[in-house]
């Protein structure tokens, strides 16, 4: 029914779970445990998500998710255009844990909009052509998730963190991490997609502040990218104090 509550038990669930557009909307699947005791979902072949999502208005919460070599942890699949399948998501607390395995931390496919992702963490997602991303939007069937919000997580020791054609989302309070076992190549990514417009603020910077370093606003609507705080102060997009004052430049 809308509106139900399903609570995971502790434990570690080697499986893919699918929710359907046709499920009801608007449902929460929760962990039951406290940090390192939330249950968690592996996904149970390389090319199999963890969960799957395409039903709209649910929360996913307090679990670990561990996706494939070839697939995400967890998937938010618009598989028509438009569709607005897996829109109005919210995440919630949740450990993306790549396991030094999955390809994917988040992925959406398609452009579910109105997502919110907030207070998770995401890390270890690295592979041997260093292609897995901590959150990416895929293109089938178009590439803009449109008004997200990705606030007050951490990305931490991933191959790449963020990149994707959102549009009119808000970046806020994230800390994107330089990386130590497993340097970041892309931090922040927003150059996909046509829409653009993006507010990014309040968030850590972690390197170098410049496209070189992985952070790209984009091209034709940057958006507002004031008031971060990055170390890199060499460059003239940052202030003395350390917070951004433009867009990254090459």
């Amino acid at each position: 029914d809308p509106n139900s509550i399903i609570a995971v038990m502790p434990g570690v669930y080697t499986e893919s779970v699918t929710i359907p557009v046709t499920a009801p909307p608007n449902c929460m699947l929760v962990g039951l445990g406290y940090n390192q005791f939330w249950p968690s979902v592996v996904a149970a072949a390389a090319a199999t998500d963890a969960i799957t999502l395409s039903a709209r208005g649910w929360t996913v919460a307090k679990l670990r998710v561990t996706g494939g070599t070839a697939s995400a942890g967890i998937r938010l699949y618009e598989y028509a255009d438009p569709g607005y399948q897996g829109a109005e998501t919210l995440i919630e607390e949740v450990f993306f844990d790549g396991a030094y395995r999955a390809l994917y931390g988040l992925e959406f496919e398609g452009a579910p909009g109105m997502v919110t992702v907030r207070n998770c963490r995401f890390s270890e997602h690295n592979n041997a052509g260093n292609t897995a991303f901590a959150v990416k939007e895929t293109a089938t069937p178009r590439q803009n998730a449109y008004e997200c919000e990705f606030l007050d997580n951490w990305f931490f020791e991933n191959d790449n963190h963020v990149q994707g054609g959102f549009g009119v989302t808000r970046f806020v309070g994230n800390h994107f991490c330089a990386g130590k076992l497993i340097p970041a190549i892309v931090k922040l990514d927003l150059r996909g997609g046509t829409v653009g417009e993006n507010t990014v603020t309040g968030n850590l910077f972690e390197g170098d502040y410049s496209n070189a370093g992985g952070y790209y606003a984009n091209a034709a609507n940057p958006g507002s990218w004031v008031g971060n705080i990055a170390e890199d102060t060499a460059e003239a997009e940052v202030a003395d104090n350390g917070f951004t004052i433009a867009i990254p430049a090459p």
